[in-house]
Protein backbone atom coordinates (compact mmCIF):
# COMPACT_ATOMS: atom_id res chain seq x y z
CA UNK A 1 0.00 0.00 0.00
CA UNK A 2 2.63 2.20 0.47
CA UNK A 3 4.09 1.86 -2.53
CA UNK A 4 0.89 3.21 -4.22
CA UNK A 5 0.20 5.76 -1.47
CA UNK A 6 4.02 6.91 -2.13
CA UNK A 7 3.22 7.42 -5.90
CA UNK A 8 0.13 9.30 -5.97
CA UNK A 9 1.79 11.92 -3.87
CA UNK A 10 4.94 12.32 -5.75
CA UNK A 11 3.03 11.92 -9.35
CA UNK A 12 -0.69 12.68 -8.81
CA UNK A 13 -3.60 15.22 -8.20
CA UNK A 14 -5.37 14.99 -4.91
CA UNK A 15 -7.63 14.02 -3.50
CA UNK A 16 -6.07 10.25 -2.61
CA UNK A 17 -8.43 7.49 -1.44
CA UNK A 18 -7.49 4.33 -0.08
CA UNK A 19 -8.88 1.02 -0.51
CA UNK A 20 -8.48 -2.33 0.98
CA UNK A 21 -10.85 -5.62 -0.11
CA UNK A 22 -10.95 -8.89 1.74
CA UNK A 23 -11.56 -11.34 -1.18
CA UNK A 24 -13.58 -14.16 -0.20
CA UNK A 25 -11.70 -16.73 -3.17
CA UNK A 26 -8.32 -17.82 -3.38
CA UNK A 27 -7.74 -15.70 0.08
CA UNK A 28 -6.24 -12.42 -1.32
CA UNK A 29 -6.47 -8.48 -1.14
CA UNK A 30 -7.29 -5.89 -3.12
CA UNK A 31 -5.56 -2.76 -2.56
CA UNK A 32 -6.00 0.74 -4.03
CA UNK A 33 -4.96 4.22 -4.30
CA UNK A 34 -7.52 6.49 -6.38
CA UNK A 35 -6.03 10.07 -7.03
CA UNK A 36 -7.49 13.05 -8.85
CA UNK A 37 -5.51 12.22 -12.20
CA UNK A 38 -2.04 13.59 -13.26
CA UNK A 39 -0.61 16.48 -11.01
CA UNK A 40 0.79 19.78 -13.05
CA UNK A 41 4.38 19.00 -11.04
CA UNK A 42 6.04 16.57 -9.48
CA UNK A 43 6.64 16.00 -5.95
CA UNK A 44 9.30 17.43 -3.66
CA UNK A 45 10.72 14.67 -3.07
CA UNK A 46 10.73 13.40 -6.68
CA UNK A 47 12.10 16.74 -7.92
CA UNK A 48 14.51 16.93 -5.34
CA UNK A 49 16.38 13.42 -5.96
CA UNK A 50 18.70 11.78 -8.69
CA UNK A 51 16.92 9.63 -11.27
CA UNK A 52 18.67 6.40 -9.84
CA UNK A 53 16.97 7.37 -6.37
CA UNK A 54 13.30 6.34 -7.36
CA UNK A 55 11.66 4.78 -10.02
CA UNK A 56 10.79 1.04 -8.43
CA UNK A 57 7.91 1.54 -6.78
CA UNK A 58 5.82 0.05 -9.68
CA UNK A 59 8.54 -2.88 -10.34
CA UNK A 60 8.09 -3.50 -6.35
CA UNK A 61 4.43 -3.74 -6.65
CA UNK A 62 4.19 -5.93 -9.86
CA UNK A 63 6.82 -8.45 -8.39
CA UNK A 64 5.09 -8.82 -5.10
CA UNK A 65 1.04 -9.05 -6.86
CA UNK A 66 -0.65 -11.61 -8.32
CA UNK A 67 -2.11 -8.99 -10.64
CA UNK A 68 -2.04 -4.96 -10.90
CA UNK A 69 -3.76 -2.57 -12.83
CA UNK A 70 -4.65 1.05 -13.40
CA UNK A 71 -8.53 1.90 -13.65
CA UNK A 72 -9.64 5.16 -14.97
CA UNK A 73 -12.87 6.81 -14.68
CA UNK A 74 -14.12 10.55 -14.30
CA UNK A 75 -10.75 11.98 -14.45
CA UNK A 76 -10.10 9.11 -11.48
CA UNK A 77 -7.16 7.59 -11.72
CA UNK A 78 -6.78 4.03 -9.17
CA UNK A 79 -3.89 1.93 -9.18
CA UNK A 80 -4.44 -1.33 -7.57
CA UNK A 81 -2.95 -4.91 -6.85
CA UNK A 82 -3.91 -7.97 -5.61
CA UNK A 83 -1.94 -9.86 -3.22
CA UNK A 84 -2.12 -13.59 -1.44
CA UNK A 85 -3.31 -12.88 2.20
CA UNK A 86 -1.54 -15.78 4.32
Amino acid sequence: MSELVTNAVEHAAPPLTLHLHREHVGNRIWIGVTDGGPAASEGSWVSSCDKDEHGRGIDIIEAMADASGVQVADGHVTHWARLAAW
